[in-house]
């Protein structure tokens, strides 16, 4: 940050009367001529010569440090600005990517874009509406991997074939040279559940199991995408139910879209990055 002017002017005087060194630079003239200076040097009006030249020398420099500060800032805009390459910055380019559109090039700024990104047609196009980026190292793959979903009515859905060949194209464009990417989407994985619901007698069995359905599709649905599904926090907004005593999970299992069902303990990581509820989940009510 630039200093103002009075802290230059200040920090000039101060320096001026600690460097006695400035004695022996005196005029070789006559007596009046040098009592002239001294009065000049010693004098305490603010238009002293002395005064004068500090006070233009503190302003120069003064003019030089906003300076600095400009270029500064500006420089800061451009790094803002700039391709960083990380993981957020592939999520937010898959999230700018339109279906069906003409990818351009920009000689002057080395970078693709699409001529329309307004009009609803445009924005109808984004069809990656959750994203997410991983960074793997494998034997077989290192690169970044990006779950996709689209969504239609609220609904999470995978893209079709034709969608994600798009999208692959896409990202083969915009991507930093030389970074294997994978482009997974893919139907949601499905979740298993055995539970056992403790309740006051005086509710409505019917009403109670569709509480808890719903209890646990809206945990579900406010998960991050790619997010951990967590038993102990589901169990957390189960508890918020009016009447609830208690809720014991007998057994949790979940699979991916072509896998087999497998038990878990405490937090399950959907590979397709988004979960739904299998129909086949048992919910047993006991009155208490």
């Amino acid at each position: 940050m630039g200093r103002k002017i009075q802290e230059i002017y200040d920090e000039m005087a101060n320096e001026k009367v600690n460097l006695s060194s400035l004695n022996g630079l005196l005029p070789n003239t006559t007596i009046g001529a040098y009592a002239q200076l001294l009065s000049q040097m010693s004098s305490n009006s603010k238009v002293a010569i002395w005064r004068l030249i500090m006070y233009v020398v503190a302003v120069a420099q003064y003019k030089l440090e906003m300076l600095w500060d400009y270029a500064k800032q500006e420089m800061e805009i451009i790094a803002q600005k700039s391709i960083a390459g990380n993981l957020q910055w592939y999520r937010n380019e898959v999230m700018k990517w339109q279906f069906d559109f003409l990818l351009l090039w920009n000689g002057a700024t080395f970078r693709y874009y699409y001529s329309d990104t307004t009009s609803q047609a445009a924005v109808n196009s984004r069809l990656a509406k959750r994203v997410a980026c991983e960074e793997i190292f494998t034997s077989d793959f290192r690169g970044v991997k990006i779950k996709v979903a689209k969504e239609t009515n609220g609904v999470l859905e995978p893209l079709s074939q034709n969608e994600i060949g798009s999208l692959q194209a896409y990202v083969d464009r915009v991507k930093f040279a030389g970074v294997e990417t994978d482009i997974i989407s893919q139907p949601s994985d499905k979740l298993l559940l055995n539970i056992k619901i403790y309740y006051q007698g005086t509710l409505d069995d019917a009403s109670l199991t569709n509480l808890v359905k719903e209890g646990i599709k809206n945990y579900i649905k406010n998960l991050d995408f790619d997010g951990l599904f967590y038993l102990s926090r589901m169990i957390d907004e189960l508890q918020k139910i009016a009447g609830m005593v208690d809720v014991v999970v007998v057994s949790s299992q979940a699979k991916t879209y072509v896998g087999s069902y497998q038990s878990f303990v405490k937090d399950y990581s959907p590979e397709s990055g988004w979960l739904e509820i299998d129909n086949l989940s048992v919910i047993q009510l006991i009155k208490v």
